[in-house]
């Protein structure tokens, strides 16, 4: 089958529904759990819920891979839709149990999403070339529709109430259910649908046979590591940004009004409405997209070189806006006597390195999902790719656990800081794929 415009969409359009579903959720998340539970246990609950839902994740990674391998990578994708679909409903419900089922509901489709969508889209007939182009595509358009995502879910709680976007969010899903079932071919561990080769693909995915894969090549092991660090910090940061824009907007009021004896600190938003942030973020994503596309195109850096960028430029944006955070609470600007001269500044601070990190995220999907078209067979795809969640949610939970007394901005200094060790783990990557690549210039000549 030729490289058409149809079989980009065949892919895209399905996939950016789903995304869509997720980013609908994002900008309202904490605010719409925020009131399901008393004030003086918000924290602990959230805090709960999360670790619920990564917990989910987590189990689900180990089987996950093997029975979309096995059962189908389509049959998986539409699975992932209405598991997404439930988990959006369940706040609409008052009773806690059915809220954590929901966020149990939600880890195991984002699981799904994360692993059944890009390996069908490895096992399916569409070229190679034309796979990593919308590997790039999926990033950089993705951007526009999440930007478009929290309009929508700004003006769909204006219109439905808080829960509207979550509700807006369902129908997205089940939309790109349709069209999967519609568009999609189904294929197995990266055959087309045949009964014979479904039951070859079938055999050839095991444990063992993944396990001595891992065991073989260095880069894998090393591949799973750099995700684990960075998307683990990645999820660490989707809980507490928007916490602590609030905190800095709170830090702002009270060092200007310090003075005044009619504080209403629960009055006080941040600058922007939390669906607008999230377009802004989502902007800068879809910006750091379209620089590796330019760098890739112009430069030839290869996604090695890209990823050691990212995580240098990550790990540096999240750690000046932790440090920003704890300066604007610390008292120090009080001491000093300078808080009139920060009216509104420490939330451009946190706002402007928040981005900066947004920015190194659109670099990092494509680069990354790059380097698993190139070292991770396929017809173990999928079982590989959910196998690198089990650890990675697992790095998740131990940084909500780990410590409870420790405040947002030490969570944000422990995500800078494994972003950093990500930085030396890429270094060494670069310099294996530089040796391979010389060992095989001389095997030619």
């Amino acid at each position: 089958m030729g490289a058409t415009m149809d079989e980009r969409l065949v892919y895209l359009i399905p996939y950016f529904f789903v995304s869509a579903c997720n980013w609908l959720q994002g900008p309202y998340f904490y605010a719409v759990y925020k009131t399901k539970f008393a004030p003086e246990d918000v924290e602990n609950q959230l805090k709960n819920i999360y670790i619920c839902g990564y917990s989910m994740s987590l189990l689900s990674s180990i089987f996950a891979g093997f029975w979309t391998d096995k059962l189908g990578r389509k049959g998986a994708s539409i699975c992932c839709c209405m598991l997404y679909v439930c988990s959006c409903m369940s706040v609409y419900s008052n009773s806690i149990t059915l809220l954590y089922v929901g966020r149990v509901l939600g880890g195991f489709a984002s699981t799904l999403f994360h692993t059944a969508f890009e390996s069908w889209l490895n096992g399916s007939d569409i070229k190679k070339k034309i796979v990593n182009e919308l590997f790039y595509l999926q990033t950089s358009i993705g951007g526009v529709v999440a930007i478009l995502s929290g309009g929508i879910a700004h003006y769909s709680t204006e219109y439905f109430g808080l829960f509207g976007s979550f509700s807006v969010a369902a129908a997205f899903s089940t939309t790109g259910a349709v069209f999967i079932f519609l568009l999609w071919q189904e294929n197995y561990g990266g055959t087309v649908v045949d009964t014979d080769k479904s039951h070859a693909a079938k055999e050839n995915v095991s444990v063992t046979s993944v396990l001595m894969a891992f065991v073989e090549k260095k880069g894998l092991l090393l591949l799973g590591l750099v995700q684990i660090l960075f998307e683990g910090s990645m999820h660490v940061f989707i809980m507490l940004w928007n916490p602590t824009i609030q905190n800095a907007a709170e830090n702002d009021y009270l060092n200007v009004n310090h003075q005044s004896h009619n504080l209403k600190i629960s009055d006080v938003k941040p600058m922007l409405p939390p669906g607008v942030t999230f377009s802004v973020f989502m902007f800068a994503l879809m910006l750091g997209s379209h620089c590796v596309a330019m760098l890739s195109k112009f430069t030839f850096a290869g996604p090695e070189q890209c990823l050691l960028t990212v995580f240098a430029i990550a790990s540096a944006a999240l750690y000046c806006a932790s440090e920003s955070s704890y300066i604007a609470s610390s008292g120090f600007m009080k001491s000093m006597g300078i808080e009139h001269y920060f009216t509104n500044n420490i939330q451009i601070l946190v706002y402007f390195f928040f981005i900066l990190y947004e920015f190194s995220v659109g670099m990092y999907f494509p680069s990354v999902a790059v380097c698993r078209s190139r070292y991770i067979p396929n017809e173990m795809r999928a079982t590989i790719t959910s196998m690198y969640r089990v650890p990675q949610n697992l790095f998740v939970i131990l940084l909500l656990r780990y410590r409870s007394d420790l405040k947002r901005n030490q969570r944000l200094q422990l995500s800078a800081t494994a972003l950093l060790s990500g930085v030396f783990i890429m270094l060494y990557l670069k310099r294996q794929m530089q040796r391979r690549q010389t060992v095989n210039k001389k095997k030619k000549e």
